[in-house]
């Protein structure tokens, strides 16, 4: 209770005062008058009609070529952290794999997140956006398999059955509700190309008439905007593009032009997401630009600067690339997805999201990949016909780097090195609660290996509040914090409560002089007034990281570095001897890395630790240096390699 009554108050702090306290009553009436009635009487009036929208854009000899080369076993499906080993026979929607028990059946707003009894929400959220329906009636396209198709069906009114409108977690979120909407919409767009069963239509346009009387009267709005909306609003889309209804029109665009502002609020101008996290760009993007497809089947057309916004999205994506398969991850990662083809056990988000950069920009495509059912469903045929025409990459020789100053990153590449330095702030006002204290924190890659990394976000319920705040905070990130404490004031649950200034000092990209200097005052308050100042130079074989924290004196600070699970690292003096395959092709040195010491997998500081996944940690080797800034506030660390 005490726990709950500290949101509620970190919450309202972060509110738009007067006009969010407006909102939050109309949603309490919303939820314990309205929604209350509403499971009585659902606000059905049997007005939707399907318009057969995608009807020429799909095709069954697509659909079978794709399947034929890229699916797999179509029974187990990967949850987060789990596995389902039949998801073609699973019965029970309301199941938490995870801790193997059901959810009791409720009245969606007596469900209590802090709940732990009941099962984790999680991942009952990912079971109910009903991923499975649409690689599983490609599947059963593919193979001509017609009593599959009407299993399928039978599968999703047996979900309605145990989850009725507004009763259970899968009524819970708006964001859940519009990412299910669009999987829906597009099964039943795929089984129209084999199948037309009145009576399954009926039940199919009344559920769909749920899904947005639901999004319309629970949007996310004020402090609560953020990738939740941007789901909500995609769903929203997808159901208006698809039926003809009273009103469908004007919500299309309403919607559309409402998806529109938000593309240019949340995301930066030179690419980057405002949540600072490389998977909420990957959710973005995949949300704006199915809400792309059903928009301009109706004729309807994107501003030019939302469109040069979008291609920013995926070129900074793009450059997040270290290697097929291989991206440098920050920020938060809940290994969410929109359309997931889990039969296809080659499957990458990122690269498939670079398959519709390449398409749809005219930009090269990787060559070890392959154009997969999320693309498929994207891009259509006219898609499918333009990714074989796409050029394809070729090895990387020549040296890049940029300065994403909007954004906050310094990227450097060369046919040796990858490197990130984080020279921005936290997240998205008010809450930034999907971006971490990393702030001049830096990640390095030698020959396409990770080498020093982030370390995850690993989970965000607060059951597992002591590892939540670590993967959340400055410990866990190749940076520098100061008397223990976060860059940011942390708040209850996944707030931050303040958001240091950081300022990019120097830059240069010249030959031979590469570097780049930021420092923030995330130090400067009550109790401290330090800045930390970096300088990361990038020479001839070598990384130079020049630290500056001056200040108060008389505190301390904590250097990290934190080394990815399959580094060995060796500590020598005051060297670091790192091993990549089978030589010691790296050797990190500081004149005071004596001082300091080796961690793996420490339980008590919690240090030590790496999250590969949401919900699943790894011990890993964590270096850390204590400094007295009475006697030292300058370091220079150099990262050697062959």
């Amino acid at each position: 209770m005490m726990y709950q009554l500290r949101w509620l108050f970190d919450r309202w702090r972060i509110m738009q005062h007067p006009y969010e306290e407006i909102y939050r009553v109309n949603q309490q009436i919303q939820y314990h008058w309205r929604d209350k009635k509403w499971t009585k009487n659902p606000p059905l009036k049997h007005n939707f009609r399907w318009k057969y929208l995608l009807k020429e854009y799909y095709s069954r000899d697509d659909i079978s070529r794709i399947v034929h080369q890229s699916f797999g076993n179509i029974y187990v499906f990967k949850l987060l952290n789990t596995v389902i080993d039949d998801i073609v026979h699973h019965t029970n929607w309301n199941y938490d794999a995870k801790n193997k028990m059901v959810c009791k059946s409720r009245f969606v707003h007596e469900i209590n997140d802090f709940d732990y009894s009941q099962g984790e929400v999680k991942y009952i959220y990912e079971l109910s956006r009903l991923y499975q329906l649409v690689p599983l009636v490609a599947n059963y396209i593919a193979n001509n398999d017609i009593d599959g198709i009407g299993k399928l069906k039978c599968t999703l009114k047996e979900w309605y059955k145990q989850n009725p409108f507004l009763y259970n977690v899968a009524w819970k979120s708006g964001n859940v509700v519009g990412i299910r909407a669009i999987n829906l919409i597009v099964f039943k767009s795929l089984l129209d190309l084999v199948d037309d069963d009145k009576s399954f239509s009926v039940f199919f346009n009344d559920l769909i008439e749920l899904h947005y009387r639901f999004l319309k009267s629970h949007l996310s709005l004020y402090s609560s905007k953020g990738n939740h909306h941007v789901g909500e609003l995609a769903g929203l889309i997808a159901i208006t593009a698809s039926f003809d209804f009273e009103h469908s029109k004007q919500d299309l665009e309403a919607c559309f032009q409402e998806l529109q502002e938000e593309v240019l609020r949340l995301i930066h101008k030179d690419g980057f997401n405002k949540e600072q996290a490389t998977r909420y760009q990957a959710s973005y993007l995949n949300l704006f630009m199915m809400s792309f497809l059903f928009c301009q089947r109706t004729g309807l057309i994107w501003k030019n600067e939302v469109k040069e916004r979008i291609e920013n999205a995926y070129s900074f994506l793009s450059d997040m690339k270290v290697s097929n398969g291989v991206f440098i991850h920050v920020g938060d990662n809940d290994d969410a997805q929109l359309i997931y083809p889990y039969p296809d056990g080659s499957f990458d988000i990122y690269e498939s999201m670079l398959n519709d950069f390449g398409v749809l920009f005219g930009k090269r495509v990787e060559d070890n990949y392959h154009f997969d059912l999320r693309n498929y469903v994207l891009l259509g045929m006219e898609g499918f016909t333009r990714y074989f025409s796409c050029k394809r990459t070729v090895p990387r020789k020549s040296t890049k780097m940029t300065l994403y100053n909007d954004s906050g990153y310094f990227r450097y590449s060369d046919d040796k090195i990858d490197l990130l330095f984080d020279v921005g702030q936290i997240g998205l006002l008010p809450t930034m609660s999907h971006g971490h204290s990393d702030i001049l924190s830096f990640q390095f890659y030698y020959e396409r290996n990770p080498i020093l990394v982030d370390t995850g976000s690993y989970q965000y319920n607060i059951k597992y509040r002591r590892l939540r705040d670590y993967f959340h905070g400055v410990h866990s990130h190749n940076t520098i914090a100061v008397e223990g404490k976060d860059q940011a004031i942390l708040g209850t649950g996944m707030f931050w409560m303040s958001n240091p200034n950081v300022h990019i000092e120097a830059y240069s990209a010249e030959r031979n002089m590469v570097y780049c200097t930021a420092w923030h005052d995330g130090y400067v308050r009550k109790g401290m007034n330090v800045l930390h100042k970096r300088n990361i130079r990038i020479e001839e074989k070598q990384v130079c990281i020049e630290d500056s924290i001056k200040g108060q004196g008389g505190l301390r600070a904590f250097f990290y570095l934190h080394f990815y699970p399959s580094v060995r690292v060796n500590h020598v003096y005051d060297e670091l001897m790192i091993e990549v395959g089978q030589t010691k092709n790296i050797v990190i040195k500081n004149h005071l890395f004596h001082e300091g010491k080796l961690i793996k997998g420490d339980v008590k500081s919690s240090l030590g630790w790496f999250s590969p996944s949401y919900d699943k940690v790894v011990e890993t080797n964590t270096f850390v240096l204590e400094i007295d800034l009475s006697v030292v506030n300058e370091l220079k660390t150099i990262i050697n390699y062959k």
